[in-house]
């Protein structure tokens, strides 16, 4: 028996082995699973209902800048599924710019209000367009260089990933990079 994840590459891989192996028996389970946090339909609720009717949502929010939980009037743009967490794009009048909001730190009930007054065509970065390529560590010698290229189906030596640029960081976070601890920013900005 062969134990793996529902990912489409690993479903393609077995129905491959299947025709060609009938003997063996797959089952998909998840080879990990990431601790889920806790969102109420309570909260979720108001916020696709703004989003859908592009109103204005009074919330409690903690940020983890300093722990204080802050009323704040946001006007949500779309929600986005990460593999760690769920949170809501939206324009923070506190703020006075475009931010992301994680789910799970949002208190109480969010209220609707009026007329939403920003959209998604002001936020710039949400508009942005860019290919994140990453590559394989220079530490690494031809043939590990060569397997990690393998690994991840890199072409030419590069894994494309297209997004735009409010979500970067959660790309490298998938990858389990960090930028600031292995000085990847170059002088010019770029990865």
């Amino acid at each position: 028996m062969i134990e793996c994840d529902g990912s489409p590459k690993n479903k393609a891989a077995s129905n491959y082995l299947k025709t060609r192996h009938s003997s063996i028996q797959f089952t998909f389970k998840p080879s990990y699973s990431p601790i889920t946090r806790n969102i109420s339909p309570e909260i979720l609720r108001p916020l696709v209902q703004a989003i859908r009717e592009k109103k204005r949502v009074d919330i409690s929010y903690t940020s983890l800048k300093d722990g204080e939980i802050v009323e704040r009037i946001i006007c949500p743009l779309t929600l986005v599924c990460t593999p760690l967490r769920w949170h809501v794009r939206a324009y923070c009048e506190h703020a006075g710019n475009y931010r992301d909001f994680v789910l799970s730190r949002i208190h109480g009930i969010p209220e609707l209000n009026d007329a939403a007054t920003y959209d998604k065509t002001r936020d710039n970065l949400w508009n942005k367009s860019v290919v994140v390529e990453l590559v394989a560590e220079q530490r690494f010698n031809d043939k590990q260089k060569a397997e990690i290229e393998k690994d991840f189906g890199m072409s030419d030596d590069v894994l494309s990933i297209a997004t735009n640029s409010s979500l970067i960081r959660y790309v490298l976070d998938a990858y389990n990079i960090d930028i600031l601890s292995k000085n990847l920013i170059h002088k010019d900005n770029k990865l």
